[in-house]
Order: C-alpha cells, then sequence, then structure tokens
C-alpha cells in the first residue's frame, strides 16, 4: 500500500470515529492500532504467526489487563531482525492514527521544527523546539512495583497463573486508558526517554511536569546525579501555555503548580532539588494513582475528541492557501482562531469550565468576524456543550473486574 493510501485510509478511520456522537473516539484503545503496524511488514510463517497473536491476544481480548500484557510483550522479527516495537502513542513513528492527531490538533510532524501557530509555544525557552510523542500516565513501572516482580514479562507470567486473580480499584480500567487518547501528548525531544529512567521521576506524570516546570533551559537533559539548577518563577508563560496548548489543567491547581498523582507525591512537587526517596506508590496508594489517573485521561480525551471534530469538520476554508505553502496547516479556521485565541495564551485556568467558556466566547467573536457562520457556531456550541456535560459526568466503576472475566 502506498504511503498517500495508507493516510488516506487512516484519515477516514478518524473520521468514522469523529462522526458519532458518542465522543468514542475518547474511549478508543489504541492497542488495536498494533495489527495495521505489523502487517506493513514482509508476510512469512513467523510474521503470520504474529499477526494470528495479536488478533487473538488484543483484537479479541476483552480483559484489558491481558490485553495490555499482550501489546508489551509481542515482538516479531525478520530476517533475524527484530521488528521496531509497536507504541501507541507514536514516540518511535509507529502508530498512523496518533500521527494524524498530533497533526490535527497541535500540527506536530514528526523531526520538523514547531512553526506557525505552534512555533509561538516557548518550552525551556527554546525558539522552534522539536517535539516528540509521549504516553503520559504509564503503568509498566507501578505494573513492577504491584506485582512484585523485576520486569513486565515476569509480572505477564504471575498474572497468567492466577486467572481469577482480584486486583486493586482502578487497574482494570487504567489498563485500558492508557493507551487512549487522553494519556498522549507531545514532550521536547529526549524528554520522553529521559524521564523514563530517571531514578527520581520513573515516568509518573506529575514530577514529570514538575521537572519542566521548574527546569532552566535544557536542564532537563541533566544525568540526575547532580540538583537541578531550577529557576522558576511565577508568571513562567511558557510552561502555562504547555499546560494550555495540551489540555493539561487537571493536573495543576488555579496557580497552575502541579498536582500530585497520590499522596506520597505531594512532598515531591515543587522542590528546590531532585526528590528524594522512592517515587513509586506506596502499598495503599495504587488505588488512588490507578483512579486519579483514568480520571484524568477520560476528561481529556473527551475535550480532545471535541477539538479534533472542529478542527477537522470545520474547515469551511480548507481549500485556501497560505503564503507559504510549507507552512500550511490543514485544520479549520475556527481551530486555529482557538488556538491563538484561548490555548496558545498564558491565561490561566481552574478547569475545563473555564476554558469552554473562553472557546464559546471565541466563537461568538469569529461570527461577527466572518471566520464562521452562525449555523456553525450552533453545531460548535452544541459539541462543546455535550462534551462539558460528559466530562462532569466521569467517574471510575469501583467494581473492577477479575482476570477470568
Amino acid at each position: 500500500m502506498s504511503k498517500q493510501n495508507e493516510k488516506g485510509n487512516v484519515y477516514s478511520f478518524l473520521k468514522r470515529l469523529l462522526e458519532k456522537d458518542d465522543f468514542s473516539l475518547a474511549e478508543y484503545d489504541f492497542k488495536l492500532e498494533m495489527k495495521k503496524y505489523y502487517k506493513k511488514y514482509n508476510t512469512s510463517k513467523r510474521h503470520d504467526k504474529l499477526i494470528h497473536e495479536i488478533e487473538e491476544k488484543i483484537d479479541n481480548e476483552k480483559n484489558y489487563i491481558s490485553r495490555w500484557f499482550a501489546y508489551k510483550t509481542l515482538e516479531g522479527e525478520q530476517n533475524g531482525r527484530k521488528y521496531i516495537q509497536f507504541d501507541c502513542d507514536n514516540s518511535n513513528d509507529t502508530c498512523e492514527l496518533t500521527k494524524l492527531i498530533y497533526y490535527y490538533l497541535w500540527g506536530w510532524e514528526k523531526g520538523k521544527k514547531a512553526k506557525n501557530y505552534f512555533g509561538n509555544l516557548l518550552i525551556l525557552q527554546e525558539k522552534s523546539a522539536v517535539f516528540g510523542g509521549d504516553t503520559m500516565n504509564s503503568l509498566g513501572i507501578t505494573m513492577v512495583r504491584y506485582l512484585k516482580k523485576r520486569s513486565v514479562k515476569d509480572c505477564k507470567k504471575k498474572w497468567e497463573s492466577k486467572k481469577g486473580m482480584s486486583v486493586v480499584k482502578g487497574l482494570y480500567d487504567f489498563a485500558l486508558y492508557t493507551s487512549c487518547i487522553g494519556n498522549f501528548v507531545l514532550v521536547p525531544k529526549g524528554f520522553n526517554g529521559h524521564r523514563g529512567i530517571h531514578p527520581q521521576i520513573k515516568d509518573y506524570w506529575d514530577l514529570s511536569l514538575d521537572y519542566l516546570a521548574f527546569a532552566e533551559k535544557s536542564a532537563w537533559l541533566s544525568t540526575g546525579e547532580e540538583p537541578i539548577k531550577q529557576k522558576y518563577v511565577k508568571d513562567n508563560k511558557a510552561f502555562v501555555k504547555y499546560i494550555n496548548m495540551f489540555f493539561l489543567w487537571d493536573y495543576v491547581d488555579k496557580s497552575y503548580q502541579v498536582k500530585p498523582l497520590f499522596d506520597s507525591h505531594g512532598d515531591k512537587l515543587g522542590a528546590k532539588l531532585i526528590p528524594d526517596g522512592d517515587v513509586c506508590p506506596e502499598e495503599e496508594e495504587f488505588e488512588q494513582y490507578f483512579i486519579t489517573a483514568t480520571e484524568y485521561i477520560r476528561r481529556r480525551g473527551l475535550f480532545m475528541a471535541a477539538m479534533l471534530k472542529i478542527a477537522v469538520e470545520y474547515d469551511e476554508r480548507k481549500e485556501r492557501q497560505g503564503q507559504d505553502g510549507n507552512d500550511i496547516w490543514h485544520v479549520s479556521d475556527i481551530y486555529k482562531y482557538i488556538v491563538e485565541k484561548v490555548f496558545l495564551t498564558d491565561k490561566t485556568y481552574s478547569g475545563y469550565e473555564g476554558v469552554i467558556h473562553d472557546i464559546k466566547d471565541v466563537i461568538s467573536k469569529a461570527v461577527k468576524e466572518n471566520v464562521i457562520s452562525e449555523d456553525t457556531k450552533k453545531e460548535i456550541f452544541s459539541i462543546l456543550g455535550k462534551a462539558q456535560d460528559l466530562i462532569a459526568e466521569v467517574k471510575v466503576d469501583a467494581n473492577d473486574k477479575k482476570a477470568s472475566d
């Protein structure tokens, strides 16, 4: 299949998800994109076996924890060389659907410096910084700690040997939502790997955000052996824009100080040095982490789905060309308008309600400036209203399922 045809198929699939009134994109498990990636490799008996395993252990697997283990451990190879392992967040350029979403929401393209609207976003005082995909709330390190094993593969063996074992509240849902749209973000180039191996961050998103908020230019690339030279100012406009542009309001308070995902992180945030001690949850904190992170992911996913609907479905001037053809961002003018007037500002918000209120104000002004029609305004207001209602309703089901479900 040609690149052009593949891109067209991915776009068509995204459009089908967006056209549904139930915001189903927010609930879509991107692990289900795994087979599409591996099918691009040449066929062989070993390859066919891998595809069959994906269909059996991911596509047809209804238990989200078992599906997650399969996603993390299934591997393929060709001519003695392992395939690049699929990653839902497209951090290694393996998920076309996620890549397309990054483009529509933030104008991101692999390896290119951010420019145009996105270029106004200054993270760590770097102009036109290069960004890449990342998963905010990961499960791997926490699963290893929770099941008291040394690796994810060891955890998988324990899980499979104890079918029917009860799990802590929140884990079952988190195993699904860790691979949903609301958990994907763009971070400065190199930060994905850095936060994953840093002993005092260990991939936890609250600690990662705090690290970005406090770090001086390029300081986040330190080895972790020395305290970071941190210089945080209350009017850190770059960090505020980062929160706004990537819809991260649940992770900060109204003054944009990072909130802990579980209690023991409370004294590890806003510090002048890298936090000391173990950063993994205590035994009694697993439930708090899984439930809190899942709620944040679900809420953000609903908002992202709403923004994608506006960016993709309301391009009233999609044929218009910009002055520089290389810089065209093919999304609706009204979404660009929202980005400029709301997301790429240093205004602080206390949550989605305030953001949606300002978006509605911007849309009303856009009608007066002939950016959109009155009918389009009504349709977008309907999308925003439904998204706001769904976001307010999010509550994780406390009745988690067992491995045998």
